[in-house]
């Protein structure tokens, strides 16, 4: 509970919808104080923001898609 949790898109197909099928449990079921949204865009590709992902929140769930 009053967490803030990162929920970052891989970039593969259906990773966004996971990400906001987990972040509504997340919040209206178990009490996240806020829950933010990264786009990697593309699976293969570095995510330059991380250091600024890492300190924005308490923890980060990646979103695998398929």
């Amino acid at each position: 509970r009053g967490a803030r949790i990162a929920l970052l898109d891989n970039g593969k197909e259906f990773s966004d919808d996971d990400n906001k099928g987990i972040g509504t449990v997340l919040k209206h079921e178990l009490g996240v104080k806020e829950i933010k949204l990264w786009d990697k865009q593309f699976p293969a590709k570095g995510a330059p923001f991380i250091p600024e992902l890492a300190q924005s929140c308490d923890a980060v769930i990646t979103g695998v898609g398929h």
